[in-house]
């Protein structure tokens, strides 16, 4: 009864039905795709002060997590500090859906995006739904890519084991939204 799925060029959308009175869809555009944290100040999303102290923060290689209330900007915020990162470090993008684009935004060269999957709605033998890859299923992995740093994109609930791995993996710099 509940779809998400990315568009073209990386729209969302939800669509549920059959859980209520009526059929909900919603369509989720980013307004700002591929800026920078130089970008953010220009807009007025934050400040340079904030611009300096966030940046220096990633390039000193603390691990970082975004948190703040629905369309608040956090997704952003942290594309914009992907930035932060040189052209040629190597980090993964982990994602339950594809919204952080550092793979496609021109800058970044040492790139590995990976998305989760959802079941297809059966169940395996061992009760687990069938085809689903969680967050934590692509840690496993990627921490044996000989990667400098990972970012979790929007922690929200199981996906914390995940994020905790990604934080603890014996190097700095990794980056989440929760």
């Amino acid at each position: 009864p509940t779809r998400d799925l990315s568009l073209t060029e990386g729209p969302r959308l939800q669509a549920i039905t059959g859980l209520g009175p009526m059929t909900c869809a919603v369509v989720r555009r980013h307004r700002v795709s591929h800026a920078d944290l130089d970008d953010l100040v220009r807009l007025g999303t934050i400040d340079p002060v904030l611009r300096e102290f966030l940046g220096a923060c990633v390039r000193a290689e603390k691990n970082i997590m975004i948190a703040g209330k629905q369309k608040a900007g956090k997704t952003t915020l942290l594309r914009a500090m992907l930035k932060e990162f040189g052209p040629e470090t190597r980090f993964a993008t982990i994602q339950t859906e594809d919204e952080l684009f550092a793979h496609q935004n021109g800058y970044h060269r040492q790139v590995v995006s990976l998305v989760g999957r959802e079941s297809n709605g059966e169940k395996d033998v061992t009760g687990r739904g069938a085809g689903e890859v969680t967050l934590l299923d692509l840690m496993h992995p990627a921490l044996r890519m000989s990667l400098e740093r990972i970012v979790v994109g929007e922690v929200r609930g199981p996906e914390v084991v995940a994020m905790m791995q990604a934080l603890t993996n014996g190097s700095g710099g990794n980056l989440c939204t929760i």
